[in-house]
């Protein structure tokens, strides 16, 4: 979050743009379409959305994180 409290769209966009793009390739749409949201947020300059839309990634994250270690363990069980 030090990126919202300097004003730093770019340090904003760039790492959650590339997240938009590799939580798509792994089937993690929700997370996508959060980060989609928190990119159109901070380049629209509206840091105060903004970061309750990279609060709500995170929390995407987390869950996507998740999935996708119990899918890694299941298939290297079977």
């Amino acid at each position: 979050h030090a990126a919202i409290d300097r004003g730093s769209v770019e340090a904003l966009v760039n790492p959650v743009h590339s997240l938009k793009s590799s939580s798509a390739n792994v089937g993690a749409m929700q997370l996508s379409d959060l980060a989609r949201e928190a990119e159109r947020l901070a380049r629209g300059g509206n840091l105060s959305d903004a970061s309750a839309a990279f609060r709500a990634v995170e929390a995407a994250y987390q869950v996507a994180e998740e999935a996708l270690r119990d899918h890694v363990d299941n298939a290297s069980a079977a």
